[in-house]
């Protein structure tokens, strides 16, 4: 339900934006699950495609961080992604209005948690460039704020080390010999092509290798009547005379 109503938050009638923001906050009241909510509100709101969604999400944080203060004057995991998210809003999101709340979400956090929220959260920050940009907006240096958004975005290195690069893995992968990986390819196709529920994969591999040639031979020998003995014994014999004494000695 709750990613449902993060949608609602974008949603063009402001009574229906006024009411989902209830329904949120009375969702934490009673479940006390304020970190979920928050985790979705990243996933689900800050990353919509649309720029109300993302705008509302910030807006209902406020309120919903009063319900629960402690995650704010104490080091949390889901504030710290919170705050990565809204940090990106400020540097690269295509919305202007978007990128301004996400200011002046930091604004309030300060004037809301002023003993805790830099000390905790901020300063506490692993990307060094989110700390930055993030102390500019709390110190109202826009001419910092200005040099720091100017500059190309960097790789978090917590990313790095949480997703290696795919072609890490590879390196480490065995490399097998020519002869022993067609066999292995040739055996891999016909175990896909018997095994139920790959019928795209089953299709390109007909694509690829053609139909097999012993399943055509099938029907064909199917198709031709089975001959008779006495078809055999009625058979015209060219020579019957050179084939009686063969025949005598047969018997």
């Amino acid at each position: 339900m709750i990613p449902l109503f993060i949608e609602n938050l974008g949603s063009p009638k402001a009574i229906l934006r006024k009411s989902t923001h209830k329904c949120i906050g009375t969702y934490v009241k009673l479940t006390k699950k304020l970190e979920f909510v928050l985790m979705h509100i990243v996933k689900t709101g800050l990353e919509n495609s649309n720029s109300r969604t993302r705008q509302h999400s910030m807006l209902v944080l406020p309120a919903l961080l009063s319900l629960k203060p402690s995650i704010v004057e104490r080091e949390n995991p889901e504030m710290k992604e919170l705050l990565q998210a809204v940090v990106r809003k400020i540097q690269s999101d295509p919305s202007e209005i978007v990128s301004k709340t996400g200011k002046k979400l930091l604004l309030e956090l300060q004037k809301c948690y002023s003993q805790h929220f830099k000390a905790s959260q901020v300063d506490t920050l692993a990307n060094y460039e989110a700390r930055q940009i993030c102390g500019a907006v709390l110190a109202a240096d826009e001419g910092k704020l200005r040099e720091l958004l100017s500059k190309p975005q960097k790789t978090n290195h917590e990313d790095q080390v949480i997703g290696p690069a795919p072609s890490t893995f590879k390196e480490k992968q065995p490399v097998a010999s020519p002869q022993p990986l067609q066999t292995t390819n040739a055996h891999n196709r016909a175990l896909s092509q018997n095994a139920p529920g790959n019928s795209n994969f089953k299709k390109a591999g007909q694509d690829i290798i053609g139909s097999n040639p012993a399943k055509k031979s099938e029907p064909e020998l199917a198709e031709r009547p089975p001959v008779k003995s006495n078809q055999l014994k009625a058979a015209p014999v060219p020579n019957e005379g050179a084939l009686q004494p063969a025949t005598g000695e047969q018997q």
